[in-house]
């Protein structure tokens, strides 16, 4: 393999370890245990932007792009711990290496993640299709803890609602769109602050131009 893995490595290797060994994580390619960087840097105060690239490089690490709707480019992506990684991650702990399932190609379009806070004020808004919402019937539409008011912003810039100033001064009001209409969730985990969703394909008569960016 070349150079033993560093403690910050090793580090990183043991939490993809510990979600594809006990069936935790995104469901990916047939198996779980994918991670996304954002949450991935969430535990134990670790920096994998540092190690995460190398780790690729030598095939201890496998990963999908993620795509945003609202951005032609994203830093978020999935992670998960090789064969090799768990090897070498066994090594490095001087025990026996288990066996990681692998991934299966997909030939699917790269998964869709959303901020769980922005999918809440785009689900309140699905709900009442027809209706133009203040902030606070949006907010009081969502169990606690509660998004902040900028979170709807990133779902009007990624043309899943309308806004429209309010008949209140300086205050503004949000509709969904017909493309935020087809927005459906496909899985949530309670470690994670995203919600993987997907587009509903167009039914007939639906505009092709609603299909976003």
């Amino acid at each position: 393999m070349g150079r033993a893995l560093t403690e910050d490595e090793a580090k990183v290797l043991e939490v993809l370890h510990d979600f594809a060994t006990r069936g935790k994580g995104w469901k990916w390619g047939g198996v779980r245990g994918w991670m996304l960087t954002a949450d991935l840097g969430r535990r134990g105060r670790l920096m994998p932007a540092l190690y995460l690239p190398e780790l690729r490089q030598k095939g201890l690490v496998e990963r999908v792009a993620v795509r945003d709707p609202g951005s032609e480019r994203t830093s978020m992506s999935l992670q998960r711990i090789t064969q090799k990684g768990e090897d070498a991650l066994a090594e490095f702990a001087a025990r026996q290496p288990v066996r990681i399932a692998p991934a299966r190609e997909t030939g699917s379009p790269a998964p869709i993640f959303l901020k769980r806070s922005w999918w809440q004020c785009l689900e309140v808004l699905q709900r009442h299709r027809d209706r133009w919402l203040s902030w606070k019937e949006i907010a009081d539409g969502i169990e606690p803890p509660r998004p902040w008011q900028d979170d709807v912003v990133p779902v009007v810039k990624r043309e899943f609602a309308r806004s429209r100033a309010s008949s209140q001064p300086r205050m503004r009001e949000y509709t969904v769109t017909p493309l935020g209409l087809r927005v459906e969730p496909v899985e949530t985990q309670k470690a994670s602050s995203f919600v993987r969703v997907r587009l509903r394909p167009l039914a007939p008569g639906e505009v092709k131009s609603e299909e976003g960016r």
